[in-house]
């Protein structure tokens, strides 16, 4: 048995107010958490709220972690059930659910409990799916990892990027196959601004930020010498950042549908300076994020933007639009897009790969989707023109090509990584030089 006491007290100097509460978990063994009952006679059910009910839960997985850690084996029921169980517990309404579910969540993430092996994973080539946060200069990043049972050696991890008003859910199809295919772990990481990831105010959302906080998972989560990268859309531009900034830790670039030719993430490509007036940005960034905010909003861009509009199935929409949907997220969301419309030009492709040995000059491959109405099919001939290496993929789908055609890119992508890790070739970095008082630019790097 566990009995928590919390206890807060706040208010004006004046009328101070207390509230306590007392909670009784009970931790039976080879099961997960369970609320038993809860006193709360001076705290308002409106008040317990997600940082309520992450303490509650965070106190009772670390207590089991400490003096019972057989309770978090894949075995064990996962604290899933412990949410719902305490939801119905509480009673609480369907106002206050959504916020609840998601601390929980969130509280998970920032755990990192690990889940149990994916049952359609066949025996021995079992994919444990795990969730996990990590924080990017004060702000809490989520990120889904599929990690196979038994790892390959050699292989290094891949890490999924998504695009504009996506999050990590549209790897669904990607992410644990991937991971059975090659071995080793695949990571499919939610922008700040984006999914479970934190939508702070006052930042600049832009391809610097998200390559920062690309390079801080690399650094502080994943761990290891090389990565592969992949992104969808302006993910795979923030890929192309982060492996022509970190050539030494990536070992291949892989692109699908990918934008930002010249450096632009805006929807219209070119860097207008009209744009990014206070005013404009906010009423178009407004527009576009009406285009996100809903269900039925997503379900019909999607089908706008797939060749099989069938593929849109309603488990995706779901995923997509859930993080919209609390009223603090739809104003954040708001920013977020005005963001991308304030964002200025960045560097243009012939400045992220080349031979030339600027930026990154390893392995790349990259799809498009031949009947893709946002990322240029036609612009693959550029990409062949700066690496004449480069593979290039044309698949029968729209712009989600890996979620479209899951079998054709997933199979592509495990050959390319195995070919690569197999030949083991290296490949020309860029040497940046770091000498006191010179003014790094473009014109001077080399």
């Amino acid at each position: 048995w566990v009995v928590i006491w919390l206890g807060v007290e706040g208010g004006r100097r004046k009328s101070p107010t207390k509230f306590c509460f007392v909670a009784v978990a009970s931790i039976p063994l080879g099961s997960a958490p369970q609320l038993l009952s809860l006193s709360a006679p001076s705290l308002p059910l409106a008040m317990m709220r997600s940082q309520v009910l992450s303490l509650l839960i965070l106190s009772v997985m670390e207590m089991t972690r400490a003096f019972a850690p057989q309770l978090l084996s894949p075995s064990a029921p996962g604290l899933q059930a412990s949410a719902s169980s305490l939801a119905k517990n509480l009673k609480i309404s369907r106002s206050t659910r959504r916020p609840s579910a998601r601390a929980l969540s969130n509280l998970r993430c920032s755990a990192n409990l690990k889940e149990g092996p994916s049952s359609s994973a066949s025996s021995g080539d079992e994919v444990e799916m795990r969730e996990g946060s990590f924080v990017v200069d004060g702000y809490r990043a989520f990120y889904v990892a599929a990690v196979p049972a038994k790892r390959k050696e050699g292989m290094d991890p891949l890490v999924l990027v998504h695009g504009l008003g996506s999050n990590s859910a549209h790897f669904s199809k990607n992410a644990q196959a991937l991971a059975q295919a090659t071995g080793t772990a695949v990571y499919s990481v939610d922008l700040l601004g984006f999914g479970r990831s934190v939508k702070p105010g006052n930042i600049g959302y832009n391809a610097p930020l998200w390559e920062y906080q690309l390079t801080e998972m690399i650094q502080s989560v994943i761990k290891e010498d090389k990565v592969f990268l992949a992104g969808h859309g302006i993910g795979a531009y923030i890929c192309m950042l982060t492996a022509a900034d970190n050539a030494k830790k990536v070992r291949g670039l892989c692109m699908l549908g990918p934008l930002g030719r010249l450096g632009v993430l805006n929807p219209t490509g070119l860097d207008i300076p009209f744009l990014r007036l206070d005013f404009v940005a906010k009423q178009l960034g407004g527009q576009l994020f009406s285009k996100y905010q809903t269900p039925e909003a997503i379900r019909k861009l999607l089908q706008e933007q797939y060749v099989d509009a069938s593929k849109v199935d309603s488990e995706l929409v779901s995923a997509l639009a859930a993080p919209w949907q609390d009223a603090q997220a739809k104003i954040k969301g708001s920013e977020v897009f005005t963001g991308i419309f304030k964002s200025g030009e960045d560097r243009m492709w012939e400045q992220l790969i080349s031979v030339d040995k600027v930026g990154f000059c390893g392995p790349l491959l990259a799809f498009w989707g031949k009947g893709d109405s946002v990322a240029d099919p036609s612009e693959a001939s550029v990409l062949k023109d700066l690496q004449p290496k480069a593979e290039v993929v044309m698949v029968e789908a729209g712009h989600y090509p890996h979620h479209e055609q899951p079998q054709i890119v997933n199979d592509r992508i495990a050959r390319w990584m195995q070919t690569i890790v197999e030949e083991d070739e290296d490949f020309p970095v860029p040497r940046i030089p770091r000498y006191k008082k010179l003014e790094l630019t473009l014109k001077n790097i080399w």
